[in-house]
């Protein structure tokens, strides 16, 4: 299993933009997030507590958490509710809970030594896209 811990820049997409118009993004909304290229941060101290750092040209925010506890937190389309789990593989799963959760995106987030995997799921549609990021550190 590699390290979670790092810092990632985003290289590249796959169906992120197709991922967005089908989902009924706000057209604005959908534009700026298939443009934005972030750099997302991700420590893990000893006490089992996440900091998911993601920076932006627009905006940054942080996800603190622990696994296996809901947490609110900040969304683009406002405030919803997750649960983060990391399998016996190391992929680090953000699921949505609470009302909006079968209209919400499962996050799979799949690590190696050379960066990081972000595999977006509409759990809805069923539809998916791909977003690659390097590790930089």
């Amino acid at each position: 299993m590699s390290n979670i811990s790092g810092v990632y820049v985003h290289e590249r997409d796959e169906g992120v933009e197709e991922f967005y118009e089908q989902r009924g993004a706000h057209f604005l909304a959908e534009k700026m997030m298939v443009k934005m290229s972030p750099t997302v941060t991700i420590k893990v101290d000893d006490e089992g507590t996440y900091r998911l750092h993601t920076k932006t040209q627009v905006k940054n925010f942080e996800w603190i958490f622990k696994l296996g506890q809901e947490v609110s937190l900040p969304t683009p389309d406002g405030t919803r509710t997750f649960i983060f789990e990391v399998d016996e593989n190391g992929k680090l799963t953000q699921t949505p809970t609470g009302e909006s959760a079968s209209m919400g995106v499962q996050i799979e987030r799949e690590f190696s030594d050379d960066g990081m995997v972000m595999t977006l799921m509409h759990l809805a549609s069923g539809e998916s896209a791909k977003r690659h990021f390097r590790r930089s550190q």
